[in-house]
């Protein structure tokens, strides 16, 4: 087979005019697949073996660029078809020196005038493919690079055959050279299309799937555009929100502030806000929003692109640690006062007990005495409730059912809220246990029980309702200080008049109440946040003006047998003779005791810091029975001092003392095994008893 490279040229009129007509038809077709260049490709090879005569074929490269693979062929004859198929079956190396890789490589057409058909017959070791191959009478070739901006995309092969065919001419090849580079835009084009198709499919799946919302609106504020995440924000049909004016979901805007910022969007003024949106059904969301221009091609403002985040839970949970933070540092504060109150009071109670003791039963001021004491029982109370909000009293926790300790308080409960207002308990009888001070449990339900019937004057439903929960790790991300796993929920819930949200903010804080002057110390609900807090729980309430208030408490499930109750111990002569080192930085407190323990026949040893206590330990020549000293003090804690002590005299017995709890000889306001406690503010009576259980 003889081949040569040639410019071709010619100007048959009559023969050009139908092959433009071809060209015009072929064109149509690539109109009508411009995305699917495989029937774009049959259509063009189909045009052009029509026209030449014979049969045509387009080469397409593999993807790695390495092999030149036919992607589309034609023949009108079957036959002829079917053998040029198997010729060309094998894809063709483009790393080679095959004549075809080189117009591949240049962009130069290739032109074989005359084709050896024995050479050709030779191809095939099918004799009858190679009869056929002699009987198709091949006449030339041409191969012409499909090119488009200098880049080859493919190649188109023409080869006339039949008896009595002529050889293509220059007519031919430019009717060839049309075709390819039209074939080849077309290629070009429906590519682009489909990586255009492609960018925007990406681009609509990640608008589309996206969890910020995404809001398009026009330079009338009228919504063009609204994602799924957006539509789903705000309740609303995504057909219902085209059209829609943005303002429509936005809650109490000022419309001349809306102006203002309509005026910075065509300024091209990027914003960061954040504002409330009402949805559909009337809820309330927070929306963390930003704001940017949009402008045509022109550059004239067109409208803006807003891009929201529902920060609702975001903000509840900011909420919830700011109040967390504040009720922390309120806690330290009223524990530190509680502290110092408790050293004073326990000298008022302490002295006008003792001076009660002294005076007779006619003398004129014991009246004034006996005022005194009640005053001062009253602030230990108060004192007792600020310890419980803060955390920071001692606890007696142990393992009970929740459904028994409430049966227990029920005819106190009863008597508290009054016969107007109906009790009801809802107990699950499968209900698991917990653990918890069932003293301090009391405290809880008495406290919650007068605040409803506070909040329903005029009568109504007290519900209590028991109930086994299991909080998952969403619940928990939700509320701060609640941590996943099995709780037990008692859910207490009035019929009354309701909180709104100001309300709901402040309810625990101690002193805080919606009382009249008077009517209420603010500390009832505070002490309830603490007891359940410092029992491991946690506390939320749900509430609405005018529909009532439920608070529910969670405490962890406890799967221990229920803690028998302490047997009482017969109660004990609260005097002696030995020998005690007490230790209290105070001076009136320190004081006091040690004139109690001297009027009740007890030997005392003082000692205002650790150091002098130390000191007296080592020094002091006689026995020492009991070491009395207070927790929180200069130098080191009581804990400390009473390692060291009992280092000292291994056989001394130990009574701590304090208003504060203090993690030397608690943890999470429980005591520690085998210590024994006397909690501030004192009396003659309670350290005499204490003093006797820890001698003996």
């Amino acid at each position: 087979m003889k081949s040569d490279t040639r410019a071709v040229s010619g100007d048959a009129e009559n023969k050009l005019r139908d092959q433009a007509l071809a060209v015009a038809e072929a064109m149509r077709a690539f109109a009508e697949h411009t995305t699917d260049y495989s029937a774009l490709l049959d259509s063009v090879v189909k045009t052009m073996a029509t026209t030449v005569g014979g049969f045509c074929a387009i080469a397409l490269p593999s993807e790695d660029s390495k092999w030149l693979e036919p992607v589309a062929m034609f023949d009108a004859n079957p036959e002829a078809l079917r053998l040029f198929k198997k010729l060309l079956a094998t894809p063709i190396s483009l790393e080679g020196a095959h004549v075809t890789t080189r117009v591949y490589r240049t962009g130069e057409p290739s032109y074989t005038k005359e084709i050896d058909a024995a050479f050709l017959a030779n191809r095939f070791s099918d004799p009858v493919d190679r009869k056929l191959a002699h009987d198709l009478f091949p006449r030339s070739q041409l191969l012409v690079a499909m090119r488009v901006r200098g880049i080859t995309v493919g190649l188109l092969s023409l080869v006339r055959h039949g008896a009595g065919a002529e050889a293509l001419d220059d007519d031919d090849f430019r009717t060839a050279q049309t075709l390819a580079d039209h074939a080849a835009l077309a290629i070009s084009n429906a590519r682009l299309f489909e990586a255009l198709s492609a960018s925007e499919q990406r681009l609509r799946q990640i608008v589309e799937t996206a969890h910020e919302g995404i809001w398009l609106t026009d330079a009338g504020r009228k919504t063009t555009y609204a994602n799924p995440r957006m539509c789903e924000m705000l309740g609303v049909d995504p057909r219902e929100m085209v059209g829609t004016s943005a303002l429509r979901f936005v809650v109490n805007d000022d419309r001349s502030e809306a102006d203002r910022r309509m005026q910075r969007r065509r300024a091209g003024v990027a914003e960061q806000l954040e504002i409330q949106l009402k949805r559909a059904d009337g809820r309330v969301i927070d929306a963390a929003i930003s704001v940017s221009t949009m402008r045509d091609a022109r550059g004239d403002f067109m409208g803006s692109l807003a891009l929201v985040s529902d920060i609702t839970e975001r903000k509840s949970l900011d909420e919830q640690l700011r109040q967390s933070q504040k009720m922390e540092a309120v806690g330290r504060l009223a524990g530190g006062v509680a502290h110092d109150f408790n050293n004073m009071l326990s000298v008022i109670l302490s002295c006008t007990s003792l001076a009660l003791e002294e005076l007779p039963p006619d003398h004129s001021v014991r009246a004034d005495l006996a005022e005194v004491l009640r005053a001062g029982e009253r602030s230990r109370d108060l004192t007792k409730q600020i310890l419980a909000f803060s955390r920071k009293q001692i606890l007696k926790p142990r393992v009970l059912d929740p459904n028994e300790a409430l049966k227990a308080t029920e005819p106190l409960l009863r008597r508290l809220i009054g016969e107007d207002l109906q009790l009801t308990f809802a107990l699950d009888p499968a209900v698991g246990r917990i653990k918890a001070d069932p003293g301090q449990l009391e405290q809880v339900f008495m406290n919650l029980a007068i605040n409803a019937r506070d909040a329903m004057p005029s009568g109504g439903k007290l519900t209590i309702e028991t109930r086994n929960v299991d909080l998952d790790a969403a619940y928990a991300q939700g509320h701060l200080e609640t941590q996943p796993g099995p709780h037990v929920m008692i859910a207490v819930t009035d019929t009354g008049v309701g909180m709104d949200k100001e309300t709901q903010a402040r309810i625990f804080e101690p002193f805080f109440t919606t009382k009249a002057a008077g009517q209420g110390t603010g500390l009832g609900l505070s002490t309830v946040f603490g007891i359940v807090k410092q029992s491991g729980g946690s506390i939320f309430l749900y509430s609405e003006p005018g529909r009532g208030s439920t608070f529910k408490l969670y405490f962890p499930r406890n799967d221990e047998m229920p803690t028998p109750l302490p047997m009482k111990r017969p109660q004990q002569r609260a005097v002696g003779n030995e020998t005690i080192l007490l230790v209290e930085d105070e001076s009136m407190l320190r004081n006091l005791v040690a004139s109690i323990l001297r009027r009740a026949g007890y030997q005392v040893l003082t000692a205002s810091r650790p150091s002098e206590a130390l000191h007296l330990a080592k020094t002091h020549a006689g026995n020492i029975e009991l070491l009395f000293t207070d927790v929180v003090m200069p130098e080191m804690t009581g804990k400390q001092l009473a390692d060291e002590v009992v280092g000292i005299r291994p056989t001394i017995r130990v009574l701590f003392m304090s208003g504060y709890t203090e993690n030397s000889i608690v943890h999470h306001g429980v005591l520690d095994e085998g210590i024994v406690f006397l909690p501030k503010p004192i009396t003659p009576d309670a350290v005499l008893d204490k003093v006797r259980t820890a001698l003996s």
